[in-house]
């Protein structure tokens, strides 16, 4: 579960020289809080659940300072004993006369105090399911390596890197028995593309036989490996 306050930042942006009923209902309309859940490790997330007078109007006032719990609790599941109804359980404050901080004859608060609450939400898990029109694929790692090209080359091959935040990278080669080559790159990179050339030879210079050989690239800690065939 993710969520991000809403109604404050809005309402700072938003702030009238005078107070209006007009904006109160404006107020009202906004929500605290975005919810957005995820019943498959976030490979998918739902709709925005939003917590106001709007949507809620049993929470019986403005929901001001919301507090979510850190966990959602199962409370059903069907005859496979997958979760179709999940509840959360959060805290706020009514903020009984919008504004309850001011004093004296500021007509934007009463100074009359307000309540901590705790109230939960039940949620059916078919209102998370996101059609496939507005799904949110899940956010993969952007691959690193491209393959080398030529493949197979003689003598020598370019290999395009991408390092995804600036960092130390290496990329080294290595035969088939998992020795050591040569290592073509172990420096500080910046984040974005990259690419050397091979050359087809080891450590000290010296021309490689055909065959299969590997090349690994480890940056910001990950690590991808390809293939290539040197073929002469």
């Amino acid at each position: 579960m993710m969520w991000i306050d809403g109604t404050n930042a809005w309402y700072i942006q938003n702030w009238p020289a005078d107070y209006s009923e007009e904006m109160n209902e404006r107020y009202r309309q906004r929500p605290e809080i975005n919810i957005v859940v995820s019943l498959d490790n976030g490979n998918s997330w739902s709709n925005a659940l939003k917590l106001d007078t709007a949507t809620h109007s049993e929470l019986g006032t403005i929901p001001s300072y919301v507090w979510p719990a850190d966990k959602i609790f199962i409370t059903r599941r069907d005859n496979q004993g997958k979760p179709i109804e999940v509840r959360l359980y959060f805290m706020y404050t009514d903020d009984l006369s919008f504004g309850s901080y001011a004093a004296g004859t500021d007509p934007i608060g009463e100074d009359s105090g307000s309540h901590i609450r705790m109230a939960a939400i039940d949620i059916c898990t078919e209102a998370l399911v996101v059609s496939e029109n507005n799904r949110t694929e899940p956010v993969r790692p952007i691959a690193m390596l491209n393959q080398n090209f030529p493949n197979p080359f003689n003598p020598s091959t370019t290999i395009r890197f991408n390092v995804p935040r600036e960092g130390h990278a290496k990329l080294s080669i290595f035969n088939v028995r998992g020795q050591l080559v040569n290592t073509l790159v172990d420096d500080f990179k910046q984040a974005g593309p990259n690419e050397v050339v091979w050359h087809g030879v080891d450590s000290n210079n010296r021309a490689v036989a055909s065959g299969v050989y590997f090349y690994r690239l480890e940056t910001n800690g990950r690590s991808e490996v390809r293939r290539m065939v040197l073929m002469k």
